[in-house]
Protein backbone atom coordinates (compact mmCIF):
# COMPACT_ATOMS: atom_id res chain seq x y z
CA UNK A 1 0.00 0.00 0.00
CA UNK A 2 3.09 2.19 0.71
CA UNK A 3 4.38 1.67 -2.93
CA UNK A 4 0.80 2.34 -4.39
CA UNK A 5 0.95 5.43 -2.70
CA UNK A 6 4.15 7.10 -3.44
CA UNK A 7 4.79 5.31 -7.05
CA UNK A 8 1.52 4.50 -8.46
CA UNK A 9 -1.01 6.89 -7.45
CA UNK A 10 1.26 10.03 -8.60
CA UNK A 11 2.08 8.42 -11.68
CA UNK A 12 -1.77 7.91 -12.32
CA UNK A 13 -2.08 11.12 -11.86
CA UNK A 14 0.31 12.66 -14.34
CA UNK A 15 -0.50 10.22 -16.71
CA UNK A 16 -4.59 11.84 -16.47
CA UNK A 17 -3.24 15.40 -16.43
CA UNK A 18 -1.35 14.58 -19.93
CA UNK A 19 -3.93 13.12 -21.88
CA UNK A 20 -6.59 15.62 -20.70
CA UNK A 21 -4.03 18.36 -21.89
CA UNK A 22 -3.86 16.44 -25.38
CA UNK A 23 -7.35 16.62 -25.81
CA UNK A 24 -7.44 20.38 -25.08
CA UNK A 25 -5.27 20.97 -27.16
CA UNK A 26 -6.77 19.07 -30.19
CA UNK A 27 -10.50 20.29 -29.49
CA UNK A 28 -8.38 23.94 -29.39
CA UNK A 29 -6.11 23.37 -32.60
CA UNK A 30 -7.26 20.41 -35.09
CA UNK A 31 -10.79 19.48 -34.43
CA UNK A 32 -12.65 22.94 -35.71
CA UNK A 33 -10.73 23.16 -38.89
CA UNK A 34 -13.08 20.64 -41.21
CA UNK A 35 -16.41 22.62 -39.76
CA UNK A 36 -14.91 26.04 -40.56
CA UNK A 37 -13.33 24.37 -44.07
CA UNK A 38 -16.69 23.35 -44.82
CA UNK A 39 -18.72 26.40 -43.73
CA UNK A 40 -16.45 28.29 -45.60
CA UNK A 41 -17.96 26.73 -48.97
CA UNK A 42 -20.26 28.92 -50.70
CA UNK A 43 -23.85 27.19 -50.85
CA UNK A 44 -25.65 29.46 -53.10
CA UNK A 45 -25.79 32.42 -55.53
CA UNK A 46 -26.41 36.18 -55.39
CA UNK A 47 -29.27 37.07 -57.94
CA UNK A 48 -29.24 40.08 -59.53
CA UNK A 49 -30.49 42.98 -58.25
CA UNK A 50 -34.10 44.44 -59.36
CA UNK A 51 -35.88 47.65 -59.44
CA UNK A 52 -39.47 48.92 -60.03
CA UNK A 53 -40.89 50.82 -62.21
CA UNK A 54 -41.90 54.00 -60.41
CA UNK A 55 -43.71 57.16 -61.05
CA UNK A 56 -42.09 60.68 -60.58
CA UNK A 57 -40.84 63.89 -61.99
CA UNK A 58 -37.82 64.18 -63.85
CA UNK A 59 -35.51 67.70 -64.99
CA UNK A 60 -32.83 67.95 -67.24
CA UNK A 61 -30.54 69.76 -65.73
CA UNK A 62 -27.03 69.72 -66.96
CA UNK A 63 -24.49 71.27 -65.12
CA UNK A 64 -21.27 72.01 -66.35
CA UNK A 65 -17.59 73.86 -65.35
CA UNK A 66 -17.30 76.76 -67.09
CA UNK A 67 -15.00 79.11 -67.47
CA UNK A 68 -15.85 83.49 -68.58
CA UNK A 69 -14.08 84.07 -71.68
CA UNK A 70 -13.44 86.92 -74.13
CA UNK A 71 -15.68 86.92 -77.43
CA UNK A 72 -13.63 86.18 -80.58
CA UNK A 73 -12.19 88.99 -82.66
CA UNK A 74 -14.27 90.23 -85.27
CA UNK A 75 -12.92 90.07 -89.27
CA UNK A 76 -12.98 93.30 -92.06
CA UNK A 77 -12.40 92.17 -95.14
CA UNK A 78 -12.64 94.31 -98.57
CA UNK A 79 -15.66 93.82 -100.70
CA UNK A 80 -14.08 94.95 -104.17
CA UNK A 81 -10.59 95.19 -105.60
CA UNK A 82 -9.44 98.72 -104.22
CA UNK A 83 -5.96 100.92 -103.06
CA UNK A 84 -5.91 102.24 -99.70
CA UNK A 85 -6.29 106.22 -99.16
CA UNK A 86 -5.88 106.17 -95.47
CA UNK A 87 -5.72 104.24 -92.34
CA UNK A 88 -6.85 106.75 -89.06
CA UNK A 89 -6.83 104.26 -86.86
CA UNK A 90 -3.78 102.14 -85.07
CA UNK A 91 -3.37 98.57 -83.30
CA UNK A 92 -4.83 98.42 -79.87
CA UNK A 93 -6.79 101.71 -80.33
CA UNK A 94 -10.42 101.41 -79.08
CA UNK A 95 -13.37 102.09 -81.87
CA UNK A 96 -16.82 102.37 -81.69
CA UNK A 97 -18.82 100.42 -84.08
CA UNK A 98 -19.33 101.86 -87.47
CA UNK A 99 -16.02 104.02 -87.02
CA UNK A 100 -13.83 104.23 -90.13
CA UNK A 101 -10.92 101.90 -90.07
CA UNK A 102 -9.59 102.91 -93.78
CA UNK A 103 -10.73 104.31 -96.87
CA UNK A 104 -10.10 103.06 -100.38
CA UNK A 105 -10.68 104.00 -103.82
CA UNK A 106 -12.19 101.07 -105.75
CA UNK A 107 -11.40 100.70 -110.03
CA UNK A 108 -14.64 103.01 -110.30
CA UNK A 109 -12.79 105.76 -108.70
CA UNK A 110 -14.92 106.20 -106.26
CA UNK A 111 -13.61 106.56 -102.24
CA UNK A 112 -15.19 103.78 -99.42
CA UNK A 113 -14.72 103.86 -96.22
CA UNK A 114 -14.43 100.74 -94.38
CA UNK A 115 -15.72 100.57 -91.14
CA UNK A 116 -15.53 98.38 -87.64
CA UNK A 117 -18.23 95.99 -87.34
CA UNK A 118 -18.13 96.17 -83.42
CA UNK A 119 -17.28 98.29 -80.76
CA UNK A 120 -13.93 97.19 -79.18
CA UNK A 121 -10.50 97.06 -79.35
CA UNK A 122 -8.30 96.99 -82.80
CA UNK A 123 -5.79 94.02 -82.45
CA UNK A 124 -5.51 93.60 -86.41
CA UNK A 125 -4.62 95.84 -88.80
CA UNK A 126 -3.16 94.61 -92.02
CA UNK A 127 -3.10 97.41 -94.88
CA UNK A 128 -1.07 100.48 -95.29
CA UNK A 129 -1.33 103.77 -97.66
CA UNK A 130 -1.18 102.76 -101.08
CA UNK A 131 -1.53 99.37 -100.75
CA UNK A 132 -3.90 97.33 -103.17
CA UNK A 133 -6.32 95.07 -101.92
CA UNK A 134 -7.94 92.66 -103.64
CA UNK A 135 -11.59 91.51 -102.73
CA UNK A 136 -12.22 89.65 -99.60
CA UNK A 137 -8.43 90.66 -98.06
CA UNK A 138 -7.95 91.32 -94.32
CA UNK A 139 -8.04 94.97 -93.37
CA UNK A 140 -8.43 94.38 -89.49
CA UNK A 141 -10.03 93.13 -86.31
CA UNK A 142 -11.70 93.83 -83.64
CA UNK A 143 -12.04 92.62 -80.30
CA UNK A 144 -15.28 93.04 -79.10
CA UNK A 145 -16.06 94.60 -75.42
CA UNK A 146 -18.29 91.30 -75.23
CA UNK A 147 -17.91 88.19 -73.24
CA UNK A 148 -19.24 84.10 -72.80
CA UNK A 149 -19.22 81.01 -71.07
CA UNK A 150 -18.06 77.71 -72.31
CA UNK A 151 -17.35 74.76 -71.14
CA UNK A 152 -16.31 71.64 -72.51
CA UNK A 153 -18.89 68.30 -72.63
CA UNK A 154 -19.02 65.25 -73.51
CA UNK A 155 -20.91 62.77 -75.71
CA UNK A 156 -23.17 61.59 -73.08
CA UNK A 157 -24.01 65.34 -71.77
CA UNK A 158 -24.31 66.42 -75.60
CA UNK A 159 -27.03 63.75 -76.50
CA UNK A 160 -29.12 65.43 -72.93
CA UNK A 161 -28.72 68.62 -74.74
CA UNK A 162 -30.20 67.36 -77.92
CA UNK A 163 -33.73 69.64 -77.25
CA UNK A 164 -31.66 72.26 -75.65
CA UNK A 165 -33.12 75.75 -74.91
CA UNK A 166 -31.38 78.60 -76.63
CA UNK A 167 -30.12 80.17 -73.00
CA UNK A 168 -28.75 78.91 -69.48
CA UNK A 169 -27.88 80.04 -66.50
CA UNK A 170 -24.50 81.30 -64.85
CA UNK A 171 -22.99 81.24 -61.78
CA UNK A 172 -19.33 83.27 -61.32
CA UNK A 173 -17.21 82.31 -58.56
CA UNK A 174 -17.19 85.39 -56.38
CA UNK A 175 -18.88 87.39 -58.69
CA UNK A 176 -22.57 88.48 -59.34
CA UNK A 177 -25.57 86.60 -58.33
CA UNK A 178 -26.43 83.84 -61.22
CA UNK A 179 -27.54 85.26 -64.31
CA UNK A 180 -29.06 84.28 -67.52
CA UNK A 181 -27.02 83.91 -71.02
CA UNK A 182 -28.36 83.61 -74.31
CA UNK A 183 -27.55 82.63 -77.90
CA UNK A 184 -27.00 79.14 -76.16
CA UNK A 185 -24.94 77.09 -78.39
CA UNK A 186 -22.79 74.12 -79.27
CA UNK A 187 -19.74 73.88 -81.03
CA UNK A 188 -16.89 71.18 -82.28
CA UNK A 189 -13.57 73.04 -82.13
CA UNK A 190 -10.47 72.19 -84.42
CA UNK A 191 -7.69 70.11 -82.81
CA UNK A 192 -5.35 71.35 -80.73
CA UNK A 193 -1.86 70.37 -78.60
CA UNK A 194 -3.53 71.19 -75.68
CA UNK A 195 -6.39 68.62 -76.13
CA UNK A 196 -3.39 65.77 -77.65
CA UNK A 197 -4.80 66.53 -81.07
CA UNK A 198 -8.53 65.59 -80.13
CA UNK A 199 -12.03 67.77 -81.25
CA UNK A 200 -12.95 69.08 -78.01
CA UNK A 201 -17.30 69.71 -77.97
CA UNK A 202 -17.52 73.59 -76.26
CA UNK A 203 -21.45 74.75 -75.44
CA UNK A 204 -21.50 78.82 -74.93
CA UNK A 205 -23.63 81.24 -74.38
CA UNK A 206 -23.45 85.23 -74.40
CA UNK A 207 -23.41 87.12 -71.03
CA UNK A 208 -25.06 90.25 -70.87
CA UNK A 209 -23.45 93.17 -71.51
CA UNK A 210 -24.52 94.76 -68.75
CA UNK A 211 -22.98 91.67 -66.29
CA UNK A 212 -19.39 92.34 -65.39
CA UNK A 213 -17.18 89.76 -65.77
CA UNK A 214 -13.29 89.15 -66.44
CA UNK A 215 -11.84 86.97 -69.05
CA UNK A 216 -10.63 83.78 -67.71
CA UNK A 217 -12.77 83.43 -64.55
CA UNK A 218 -14.00 80.11 -62.89
CA UNK A 219 -17.67 79.38 -63.70
CA UNK A 220 -21.02 76.82 -63.44
CA UNK A 221 -23.29 76.82 -66.15
CA UNK A 222 -26.70 74.96 -65.99
CA UNK A 223 -28.58 74.04 -68.55
CA UNK A 224 -31.91 72.72 -68.02
CA UNK A 225 -33.46 71.00 -71.26
CA UNK A 226 -37.29 69.86 -70.14
CA UNK A 227 -38.66 68.49 -67.33
CA UNK A 228 -41.54 66.12 -66.90
CA UNK A 229 -43.81 65.12 -63.66
CA UNK A 230 -45.61 62.03 -62.65
CA UNK A 231 -43.92 60.15 -65.33
CA UNK A 232 -42.25 56.37 -64.89
CA UNK A 233 -39.07 56.22 -64.42
CA UNK A 234 -36.03 53.49 -64.02
CA UNK A 235 -32.67 53.92 -63.07
CA UNK A 236 -30.10 54.73 -65.89
CA UNK A 237 -27.98 51.29 -64.82
CA UNK A 238 -31.13 49.56 -65.78
CA UNK A 239 -31.19 51.36 -69.44
CA UNK A 240 -29.28 50.16 -72.29
CA UNK A 241 -29.02 53.39 -74.80
CA UNK A 242 -29.91 56.88 -73.30
CA UNK A 243 -31.71 58.99 -76.42
CA UNK A 244 -34.84 57.66 -78.10
CA UNK A 245 -34.89 53.67 -78.02
CA UNK A 246 -33.21 51.66 -75.46
CA UNK A 247 -33.69 48.05 -74.21
CA UNK A 248 -34.11 46.92 -70.29
CA UNK A 249 -34.17 43.16 -68.86
CA UNK A 250 -36.93 41.63 -66.89
CA UNK A 251 -35.91 38.57 -64.46
CA UNK A 252 -37.22 35.68 -66.37
CA UNK A 253 -36.91 32.91 -63.39
CA UNK A 254 -34.56 31.06 -65.92
CA UNK A 255 -30.80 31.77 -66.67
CA UNK A 256 -30.98 34.27 -68.64
CA UNK A 257 -33.51 37.67 -68.62
CA UNK A 258 -36.05 38.50 -70.94
CA UNK A 259 -35.19 41.72 -73.07
CA UNK A 260 -37.38 44.59 -73.80
CA UNK A 261 -37.45 47.78 -75.87
CA UNK A 262 -38.68 50.70 -74.87
CA UNK A 263 -38.97 54.05 -75.71
CA UNK A 264 -37.04 56.85 -73.51
CA UNK A 265 -37.85 60.30 -72.54
CA UNK A 266 -35.92 62.96 -70.54
CA UNK A 267 -33.38 61.74 -67.57
CA UNK A 268 -31.60 63.97 -65.06
CA UNK A 269 -28.37 61.87 -65.34
CA UNK A 270 -29.80 59.32 -62.62
CA UNK A 271 -33.27 58.19 -63.56
CA UNK A 272 -35.00 58.14 -66.99
CA UNK A 273 -38.62 58.71 -68.43
CA UNK A 274 -40.40 55.10 -69.83
CA UNK A 275 -42.23 56.48 -72.56
CA UNK A 276 -43.53 52.82 -73.28
CA UNK A 277 -42.79 49.40 -72.66
CA UNK A 278 -43.22 49.08 -69.65
CA UNK A 279 -45.89 49.21 -66.77
CA UNK A 280 -45.94 50.73 -63.13
CA UNK A 281 -44.56 48.41 -60.93
CA UNK A 282 -42.48 45.88 -63.10
CA UNK A 283 -39.67 44.84 -62.08
CA UNK A 284 -36.59 45.31 -63.78
CA UNK A 285 -32.42 44.68 -63.47
CA UNK A 286 -31.23 47.02 -61.54
CA UNK A 287 -28.07 46.92 -63.90
CA UNK A 288 -27.47 45.73 -67.58
CA UNK A 289 -26.09 42.63 -68.46
CA UNK A 290 -23.25 44.06 -70.34
CA UNK A 291 -22.50 46.34 -66.89
CA UNK A 292 -23.08 43.16 -64.71
CA UNK A 293 -20.62 41.44 -67.63
CA UNK A 294 -18.20 44.47 -67.22
CA UNK A 295 -18.29 44.54 -63.24
CA UNK A 296 -21.32 45.94 -61.24
CA UNK A 297 -18.71 46.73 -58.99
CA UNK A 298 -18.72 51.03 -57.90
CA UNK A 299 -22.15 51.50 -59.88
CA UNK A 300 -24.97 52.63 -57.76
CA UNK A 301 -28.49 52.65 -58.57
CA UNK A 302 -31.60 54.71 -57.15
CA UNK A 303 -34.05 52.62 -54.60
CA UNK A 304 -36.47 53.48 -52.07
CA UNK A 305 -35.33 56.78 -52.13
CA UNK A 306 -31.55 56.37 -51.51
CA UNK A 307 -28.93 55.35 -53.55
CA UNK A 308 -28.16 51.47 -53.30
CA UNK A 309 -24.39 50.43 -54.21
CA UNK A 310 -24.33 46.04 -54.39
Amino acid sequence: MHVARTWVFPILRIVIAIVIAVALVQLAFFSGGADAEETATPTGSVGQPEVLVERADVENGVRFDAAIAADEAVPVLTAADATVRTVPVAIDQRVAAGQVLATVRNAAGRTVEITAPVAGTVVQLEVLVDQFLSVGQAVAAVAPDTFHARAVIDAAQQYRLVDRPDVGTVTVAGGPQPFECTGLRIDATAPSAEAGGTVETIVRCAIPSEVVVFAGLSAELEITAGSAEDVLVVPTTAVEGSVGAGTVYLPSGGDEPEDREVVLGITDGVNVEIVEGLEEGDSVLAFTPTATANGAEGLCYPDAGGMVCP
